[in-house]
């Protein structure tokens, strides 16, 4: 009795002894070298590059799964519309300023003719006190003057409403040139291109994403 339970033991440490060892031979492979393990979760922050002005889209330079770096050119926005705006608003500006150095001249004319007939009409209304000359006479030095006064305000108003143009003028070309400065799309941290939601060619609207990344991932 005593036999078969020797027995009985030596058999069940062989099997264990065998079951380690096919354990040891059947384990999946360790980490590679230069790896790393640890226990925790991955969280990684989504972000957006998305346009500032409504425009078409000329280029996306990145394709998904791409590391950009921050400051990196991502894509690029279509230009051309733009330009001929600015060309346009640089020429409006440069004709304003010409109407304005015209009319500069006929105002200073006009208030020169103003003041010789503000000049007549106070001699005329001396003589009229002293009745030299007849109140009709008055009357046409009058009308002079206040016909002069007209042309000069008139003059004066021209030279405002060129000097209004150029300013008006001169902010749309700097809103349009801040536009066309501003074409390139960065992006504003490092991190992966997880989906590109614009192609070259399409219309995108102001702040629309084009592009969807995440930031470096952290463990924590």
């Amino acid at each position: 009795m005593r036999s078969r339970l020797i027995i009985g033991s030596v058999a069940i440490i062989v099997a264990a002894i065998a079951g380690l060892y096919t354990w040891y031979r059947l384990r999946p492979a360790g980490i590679p070298p230069g790896f790393v393990s640890s226990n925790g979760r991955i969280e990684a922050t989504e972000i957006d590059i998305a346009t500032k002005y409504p425009g078409r889209i000329e280029q996306v330079l990145v394709r998904e799964g791409d590391t950009v770096n921050a400051g990196q050119v991502v894509a690029r926005m279509d230009t051309t519309e733009l330009l001929a705006q600015l060309h346009e608003s640089e020429a409006k500006e440069q004709q304003a300023d010409m109407s304005r150095t015209s009319d500069e001249k006929i105002a200073e004319l006009a208030q020169t003719e103003f003041q010789f007939a503000a000049r007549d009409y106070k001699r005329y209304s001396e003589l009229r006190k002293a009745s030299v000359v007849s109140a009709q006479d008055l009357d046409r030095y009058t009308t002079k003057m206040e016909a002069e006064r007209s042309a000069f305000a008139a003059a004066r108003a021209k030279v405002e409403a060129d000097v209004a143009a150029i300013t008006a003028a001169r902010a749309v070309s700097q809103r349009l040139q801040t536009q066309i400065n501003d074409r390139d799309l960065k992006a504003p941290v490092r991190g992966r291109v997880l989906y590109k939601l614009a192609e070259p060619g399409g219309f995108w609207p102001p702040e629309a994403a084009l592009l969807r990344s995440s930031i470096s991932p952290t463990s924590t």
